[in-house]
This record gives structure tokens, sequence and C-alpha cells, in this order.
């Protein structure tokens, strides 16, 4: 018996695996991988129409005469969206199943099986 030239005596090799870096980003289910859900509280009107405080409303100069003012959404501030909260951008981090996280993934020599040892 010999060494295996092809892994140098090693039976196989490391290889990188696809993920790169050992995490996967896996598309966020909650928000759709948009990042940001509709405002629960407002349900994306960015908030309400409540009646002048200035004039009880009757209509006066603060409110242009309407009697009511646009209040923005305390939660969303007027934006109708919200942070999804459960994930980052849009995509849950989570550790590839493939190599467990090291990025790296174990081949088995196809020139002596993983034994290290080829017949001389």
């Amino acid at each position: 018996m010999a060494k295996c030239t092809a892994c140098n005596g090693e039976g196989g090799y490391y290889e990188k695996c696809a993920c790169n870096d050992g995490n996967v980003r896996i598309p966020c289910s909650t928000c759709g991988g948009d990042g940001t859900l509709t405002c629960p509280i407002c349900n994306g009107t960015g908030g309400d129409s409540v009646t002048c405080p200035n004039c009880y409303g009757k209509g006066c100069e603060y409110c242009n005469f309407t009697g009511k003012i646009n209040r923005k959404c305390d939660n969303c501030k007027g934006k109708r969206i919200v942070d999804c909260g459960k994930c980052q951008d849009g995509y849950i981090y989570a550790i590839c199943s493939r190599c467990d996280g090291k990025g790296r993934i174990w081949r088995t020599c196809g020139s002596c099986l993983g034994t290290g040892q080829i017949i001389a």
C-alpha cells in the first residue's frame, strides 16, 4: 500500500460550501421578503381624521374650516408601514444545514475511496 497522491493520504479534501460562510438567507415568510408590514394599528392609512381640538368641529383656520384635522398614527408615524420585526432586511439568517455552519464540506477522495492509501 502507498499513500494516495490525489488526497495526500488524507482520504479526502474540503470543498467550499455554496453558502460561503456557513449561513443561509431564507426569505421571511411573515413579510414575504419585503422587510416591512402594513401598520397593524392604522391598517396602512397612516393615521385618521379627528375632530379639531381648536373649534370642536365647527370650523376654524386651524382645520381649514373643515372641523377635522389629520392625525398621524403613533405606531408608524404616518408612513403606513412598520418594520417586520421577525427578520433582517426581509431575510431570516440560519446556519447552513449542508456544512453545519462551517462554510466547507468534506469530500471523500475518489481515488482511494477515503482510505488515504492506494495499492501500489
